[in-house]
């Protein structure tokens, strides 16, 4: 590939030694810039912070002409113009952290093409089984997608991605940058429009014109969110985290003491094994407190073996059956539900606090899991249940409040508007409680009584309608009896007699889901619902053959359950993410980023932090524009949004 690389900077002298590099002035890549209709561009930085790190060389180009520009004489600011407009597309890779640094200096970035997004998009559920360890499997999935690895599928060279340390922590002006750096940047700006060009013939295969589009425009509200960041009040954070603490200290106590008072487990000889405990009728000469870590699955085991549970694992599914009655599941549980509050959120969750902004700036993935949803880490703030004290300790600024929008029964309303089940579809058009119908209907009893206990099921705790809610989202997502009898804690009978009642009720609902379940198994793929039509592939199909008729039956069963799940889940994600480019779109066009900033998204859930005097009226737009986004993909039900405004995130 000839191509011819240019270094706009103000030190000039280095040229002369240069071979590969030539010296071109600000107004020459100026005049480039006007004549282009789409151009690539990339960032290098002394690390990968926008609020604390620096712009080191900006770099612009075509596969056969790049720009490098050196920032410390040639602020982008100068770029300002032409990165700003929303006719001229930008291509890159990892376009959302360039978007990032470019906000420090009010550079909106409109029009992009991310080259990695669209990667995720055509091959979307071809490596969901790298690894069975979830974190493994989505640090190993992450690798898949960048720019070295993309040249080397589609053109079958390698980029030296080595030079990138180079940069970090960088004074440009203490140490000048070399040809082979400048090089480096230009690599960058030339392979985005052939890598394109080569996926716009995948893109239309598969029909995802629409999807690679709206992951390209939700790009940019990702990064507004992630720049924005959550504040966090840190005091009530230490103190709850402090009370946590104290609270699993005492439940891991009162485990230790039913092992040795109560239950009376005892370690005999070869004790070194760790696996030889028995009942006695006898106060323990030695106990096995010390060596019992109740956080390990496999010591967990071997006590409840020992207690005369008879589970091979200690999953929560496992002992549900065990729940009511056993004190020493039931501490467990409980337990485990402290341990991960401690380990997720506790003190060290602190740690994640920028120390420029004094806030959280979590990293969102547009595109993983495999049904579209985005997920969160460093850290996930979507893994805060809503009913936590935790959440509450995310607030707003001085003068600022907080708008928690959401969807209403979005999921349910997807199943109706999908299935057009009568019985759905009637409780949304006469804002009935559809949970509170259903169950009426299942378990035949007047309206007034859905609210009283389910003694009869369960624990006992919950009422008939909790219950129901549990039944309506499981159902409709092809759970198995075995699966709602684990969830509610029902007897695998009463579970098979309760799935036969719904599905008596919500025909529709169930011919939908078959329907969706059996394409799957037929096709190895399943798409959410149009107009957006995101395809997800299950390649699992290409290994059947190798199979046992067992074997075969399990993974077809796995792919029945996601095609059924996949086309609801996904086009809720769908419909979010289209929501969230709406309300971006409204905010810049009204000039109002100073006042209105998205800072946190949890599935169907957008939150944003507002000064005081723009929250009744963002308030509406809220509303106005997630009903905009629902009607995009449902057409026979109107979607509805609540719009909650507190000082505080909360249910």
């Amino acid at each position: 590939m000839s191509q011819k690389t240019y270094f706009v900077t103000g030190e000039v002298s280095c040229f002369d030694t240069w071979k590969k590099v030539s010296f071109a002035p600000l107004s020459q890549l100026l005049k480039w810039l006007n004549d282009k209709a789409a151009f690539c561009f990339d960032l290098e930085t002394t690390g990968l912070s926008p609020h604390s790190d620096t712009i080191l060389l900006a770099s612009f180009g075509t596969s056969l002409e790049r720009y490098v520009v050196d920032c410390s004489y040639y602020d982008v600011i100068n770029f300002k113009k032409y990165l700003e407009d929303d006719k001229v597309l930008k291509l890159g890779a990892n376009i959302k952290f360039d978007y990032k640094m470019l906000l420090k200096k009010n550079i909106i970035m409109e029009k992009v093409y991310d080259v990695l997004l669209a990667e995720e998009v055509i091959v979307n559920g071809i490596y969901s089984k790298l690894h069975e360890n979830p974190e493994q499997n989505k640090r190993l999935y992450g690798k898949l997608f960048s720019l070295a690895k993309l040249v080397e599928k589609y053109y079958d060279q390698k980029l030296n991605k080595q030079t990138r340390n180079s940069f970090i922590n960088r004074d440009p002006k203490k140490v000048p940058f070399t040809e082979e750096e400048v090089l480096y940047a230009a690599d960058d700006v030339s392979w985005p429009e052939l890598i394109r060009d080569v996926q716009l013939s995948e893109i239309q295969k598969s029909n995802s014109n629409v999807t690679v589009k709206l992951e390209n425009d939700v790009c940019l509200a990702v990064g507004d969110m992630e720049y924005n960041g959550v504040l966090l009040d840190t005091d009530k954070w230490l103190n709850l985290a402090t009370e946590t603490e104290k609270k699993l200290e005492e439940c891991e106590n009162e485990l230790n003491n039913i092992v040795i008072n109560k239950l009376k487990l005892t370690q005999f000889k070869g004790a070194q094994q760790h696996s030889l405990f028995e009942a006695a009728d006898t106060e323990p000469k030695t106990t096995i407190v010390s060596t019992i870590n109740w956080a390990s699955p496999e010591d967990c085991v071997r006590v409840l073996n020992a207690a005369g549970i008879p589970v091979t694992d200690s999953k929560n599914r496992s002992l549900v059956a065990y729940m009511r009655d056993n004190e020493l599941v039931f501490k467990l549980a409980e337990y485990r539900i402290l341990n991960k509050a401690v380990t997720s959120y506790g003190k060290k969750f602190l740690q994640n606090i920028d120390k420029t902004t004094l806030r959280i700036h979590p990293n969102y993935r547009q595109l993983y899991p495999d049904t579209g949803r985005m997920s969160c880490e460093e850290p996930n703030l979507q893994n805060i249940k809503k009913e936590s004290d935790y959440r509450t300790c995310f607030i707003a600024k001085k003068d600022h409040s907080l708008l928690k929008a959401d969807f209403s029964n979005q999921e349910l309303r997807l199943i109706a508007d999908a299935s057009q089940d009568p019985v759905w579809l009637e409780a949304f058009m006469k804002n009935e409680d559809l949970h509170g119908k259903l169950a009426c209907l299942v378990f035949d009893i007047d309206k007034a009584n859905v609210k009283d206990k389910a003694l009869s099921i369960g624990t006992g705790n919950k009422t008939y309608r909790d219950i129901q809610k549990t039944i309506d989202f499981m159902l409709a997502y092809g759970g198995t009896e075995h699966k709602l009898s684990d969830t509610i804690g029902c007897s695998i009978e009463e579970a098979s007699d309760i799935i036969k009642k719904f599905f008596k009720i919500a025909v529709k609902v169930k011919e939908y889901l078959d329907k969706s379940g059996e394409f799957a198994k037929k096709h190895g793929f399943i798409r959410t619902l149009p107009p957006i039509n995101r395809i997800r592939y299950f390649p699992e199909f290409s290994t059947l053959h190798k199979l046992s008729p067992r074997e075969k039956d399990m993974v077809l069963g796995e792919v029945e359950r996601a095609g059924k799940n996949t086309p609801i889940q996904g086009s809720g994600a769908d419909m979010m993410k289209i929501a969230m480019v709406l309300v971006r779109r409204w905010i810049k066009s009204n000039k109002l980023r100073h006042v209105c900033k998205m800072i946190l998204q949890v599935h169907d859930e957008l939150v944003l932090e507002v000064k005081n005097d723009y929250t009744e009226q963002i308030k509406q737009v809220l509303e106005q524009k997630f009903m905009e986004a629902g009607k995009v993909i449902v057409k026979s039900i109107p979607m509805t949004a609540d719009v909650d405004i507190s000082e505080v995130w909360k249910k």
